[in-house]
């Protein structure tokens, strides 16, 4: 049945996830979501850490692997939206024939390397999408790895890659 279903998903994804594995499917970071959406991002995070260091398994990066969404992501809405909102900017820069590597070098309009808030906020304008600024400030806040408060092109080629 499709409840069971549901349910051995989630269990399946929480045990990998409780014996500190890397690899996560779509279907399963969205089971893992829903599992920890009470729990912020940076508890999960410390929480996850600390049970891996008590494991003998090599030391991988997990910001490069599925299990980033987790500790990034704070529901599966919030994924969903990300999702639709990644959608809506690969479609506005295919009307304007620009690459997304292209596109930061178009937004940066001070050429420094990194996006600022202002930056991205007119990117979002001239693409016709409609955002709030405090929209902005957020979604800067969820895509800056490094918590600089920009965005380098690093963080915009991660934010932009499929979900």
């Amino acid at each position: 049945s499709p409840a069971f279903s549901a349910q051995h998903a989630a269990g399946s994804a929480s045990l990998s996830f409780i014996n500190s594995e890397y690899e996560f499917s779509p279907r399963q970071v969205g089971a893992l979501l829903r599992s920890l959406q009470s729990e912020s991002c940076s508890e999960r995070l410390r929480w996850w850490l600390a049970v891996r260091s008590c494991r003998r398994r090599p030391d991988r990066d997990w910001q490069a692997t599925p299990l980033a969404k987790i500790f990034t992501v704070a529901s599966e809405q919030s994924l969903l939206r990300r999702s639709a909102m990644v959608s809506a900017v690969h479609r506005q820069l295919r009307t304007k024939k620009l690459y997304v590597q292209d596109a930061f070098s178009v937004f940066d309009h001070d050429g420094n390397g990194v996006l600022t808030c202002s930056e991205l906020f007119s990117a979002f304008q001239w693409l016709g999408l409609k955002m709030l600024p405090a929209d902005v400030h957020e979604l800067v806040r969820s895509i800056d790895a490094d918590s600089d408060g920009f965005v380098s092109q690093a963080d915009w080629l991660a934010w932009m890659a499929p979900v």
